[in-house]
């Protein structure tokens, strides 16, 4: 993301994804989630508590709410490698 926006739109747009992640995975009632950007392009998640179900259907809702904005913000010429 840094290479593709620049430093801080990257850090911007990471920052929205962290947030995003945290509210919809708060809503799974986890009784512990950590989340923190692991380098430039990537998040760790660690939580305890909730089903995997659950927790993929939270991520499927987080990914569907990134690829939106992407769109919208004319970023989804972007790819993940």
């Amino acid at each position: 993301m840094n290479n593709a926006l620049g430093r801080a739109r990257g850090n911007k747009f990471m920052r929205m994804v962290a947030g995003l992640l945290e509210d919809r995975l708060k809503s799974t009632n986890p009784d512990l989630l950590f989340i923190s950007r692991k380098n430039a392009d990537e998040l760790s998640i660690i939580m305890h508590g909730p089903e995997e179900q659950d927790i993929q259907d939270a991520l499927a809702d987080v990914q569907t709410q990134i690829r939106a904005f992407a769109e919208e913000a004319g970023l989804n010429y972007l790819r993940h490698h």
